[in-house]
């Protein structure tokens, strides 16, 4: 039986049933069975990716002739990916080749990013992904909490920001 406390309210699971009981009271206020559960869990999910997709810094589409490339390096195998959107934090994208591998969540991986003639090289965790879509943070963005980015990779989101944003005539 597994227990985590939110607040004031106790959620146990039990064979698959979830109870909800208040602190100061033994009996539970709502019990689900293993449907209703999974069924919460289903709401849950939709919600987490609809409404609390909420990310620390703004993304700026990466358009194919913007100038920004990337390679991916895993498990000492590189390839290259294409950019589509980049922030301070981290960057969407899919392979170039047919040839992906699949890259699970939460694994380590290097990208780097080639702008301009400059490279910078940054460490990333694989956070999600969808369909042939792979959402990468970069750890090195937040330090104690606070969003602090090395400031090449502040350069290249700030300059596509303003060429997305500037005039075409």
């Amino acid at each position: 039986m597994a227990k985590i406390t939110i607040g004031d309210v106790i959620v146990t699971a039990d064979h698959g049933a979830l109870s909800f009981t208040r602190r100061d009271q033994s009996t539970p206020l709502v019990r689900l069975n293993a449907v209703e559960a999974g069924k919460l869990l289903d709401f849950l999910r939709s919600y987490v990716t609809t409404e609390l997709n909420q990310r620390s810094a703004f993304r700026v589409p990466v358009w194919p002739a913007s100038g920004l490339s990337a390679t991916l390096r895993s498990d000492q195998t590189v390839h290259a990916v294409r950019p589509l959107d980049i922030s301070l934090t981290g960057m969407s994208f899919e392979f170039s080749s047919a040839d992906a591998p699949e890259l699970p969540s939460d694994a380590d991986v290097e990208i780097t990013l080639a702008f301009e003639g400059d490279t910078l090289t940054l460490p990333g965790v694989v956070q999600r992904r969808e369909a042939k879509r792979y959402g990468i943070f970069f750890p090195g963005s937040i330090r104690n909490e606070e969003l602090d980015p090395p400031w090449s990779l502040v350069s290249i989101v700030m300059e596509l920001q303003r060429r997305l944003a500037a005039p075409r005539g």
